[in-house]
């Protein structure tokens, strides 16, 4: 890391540097590991799950880090934080600058656009997301480095092992693999959060909870249900009397070779029939149950069961749950880009760019917004034909002024509004940033 010291002290620094301007130090460069996490467990109870919730509610989750890869185990549980981050990667993704952006901030913005996994990396970007929905929060950590010419703050995020939050001091604190405690405050930190004082109560991990035993206790009774009444009672009926102990002996010879269930032995005159609970009361409660559950999962973290349980392949249904799947994508984008914004993309302006060549004190409110367009397709496909029948009316109409002589500069047209209506891609100011890119 010795070349980067170097390359800080070779680097003139300006006559009048502004006050705020934040300076380089190769420290920032150093990749600082949290505390190796904590083990995941098998084998939750009752207990150990509501002692886990409790920590939880209190601001202590190494507890809830172990019951989050426990859940994460369970194939529909799993699966349904998959399918959701999936569908969130697969979106189309752009950086979007205010109309303002000086040029050469737009040009470098640009080719951090194509560099931007060196940013936020796929797995990083799943992680945050599987970790906002079920714990509430996620924390993340900065670390610098240069890619294509460009200083970039690359977000790492933590695991919930070590973190627990003090309310003397309001704050989060992690471990770090030295073993010291740290604050998360102010850079290089920055927390992913569904809002408010204790977002840890927001999350998908005290709604699931009470689920994920339930479903383990069902299939445990239910294994142990089929267990006992598929294995048969075989009964025989023997002698009584002594003398002939030996024709007992050999018919016992005879039951002990049969495979599966248990034999007894009654004296003659003696009757022994298995009852069995038949119809709702039976194995059936265990299946419905499961059922319920699995239910309660795919409501809890894709916000339907539409998908997941849909019967006779109703295309109809399959699109109102992708919909309603895409209102909690829409939240979760909403989550994951804000912090960015505020934060990654800060330092990202801060450590490439100095103020006082642009005239300006700052230069902060040029950093970029991640945006992820959510619409669905046949959305884009009508936005694509309004814009055509707007372009073309715009077109006859400007035609039809040329015509006349008529100077288009005195007509007071709003062009920028009348490109975006005609489906043209433009630079967006930060008030125009809330639309469907989001």
């Amino acid at each position: 890391m010795g070349w980067i010291a170097n390359l800080f002290k070779s680097q003139p620094q300006p006559q009048s540097q502004p006050a705020k301007q934040k300076r380089l130090s190769y420290h920032e460069f150093f990749v600082i590991h949290e505390q190796l996490p904590i083990v995941p467990l098998s084998g939750w109870t009752a207990a150990s799950i509501m002692d886990a919730l409790s920590n939880h509610d209190m601001g202590d989750f190494s507890a809830s880090e172990q019951l989050y890869h426990a859940m994460m185990k369970e194939p529909r549980t799993g699966a349904a934080y998959e399918t959701l981050v999936d569908q969130l990667r697969n979106l189309p993704f752009a950086l979007k600058l205010p109309s303002n952006t000086p040029a050469r901030i737009v040009k470098s913005a640009k080719l951090l656009e194509r560099n931007y996994g060196q940013v936020f990396s796929d797995y990083d970007l799943s992680e945050a997301a599987q970790r906002v929905r079920f714990f509430g929060f996620c924390i993340g950590r900065h670390t610098l480095k240069i890619v294509d010419g460009q200083i970039i703050p690359s977000i790492k995020i933590w695991s919930h092992s070590s973190c627990r939050w003090n309310p003397a001091d309001r704050l989060f604190y992690v471990t770090d693999e030295f073993g010291s405690e740290i604050p998360v405050q102010g850079d290089p930190w920055v927390i992913f959060s569904m809002g408010g004082d204790r977002p840890w109560l927001r999350g998908d991990i005290r709604k699931l909870a009470f689920i994920f035993f339930m479903l383990s206790h069902a299939y445990d009774r239910w294994a142990a249900y089929n267990d006992t009444e598929a294995t048969s009672i075989r009964k025989i009926k023997v002698p009584a009397l002594k003398r002939e102990q030996d024709e007992v002996k050999k018919l016992w010879d005879v039951v002990a070779k049969l495979r599966g269930g248990d034999t007894m032995i009654a004296p003659e005159g003696y009757d022994l029939e298995l009852l069995s609970a038949g119809g709702k009361g039976s194995y059936t409660t265990f299946e419905a149950l499961i059922n319920n559950l699995y239910n309660s999962i795919s409501i809890v973290i894709l916000g339907n069961n539409l998908t997941q349980e849909i019967k006779g392949g109703s295309l109809a249904a399959a699109k109102e749950g992708n919909q309603i799947a895409m209102r909690k994508i829409k939240s979760l984008v909403n989550i994951l880009c804000e912090p960015q914004h505020q934060t990654t993309a800060r330092i990202w302006v801060e450590k490439n760019f100095h103020p006082h060549i642009y005239g300006e004190s700052s230069l902060t409110q040029y950093r970029y917004r991640p945006c992820y367009d959510i619409r669905e397709p046949e959305d884009k496909k009508q936005i694509a034909e309004v814009a055509f029948t707007y372009s073309q009316s715009t077109k006859n109409f400007i035609d039809a002024a040329i015509a006349a002589g008529q100077d288009l500069t005195t007509i007071g047209i709003d062009w920028h509004e009348q490109a975006e209506r005609c489906g043209n891609v433009l630079i967006e100011s930060d008030e125009d940033s809330e639309g469907d890119y989001e």
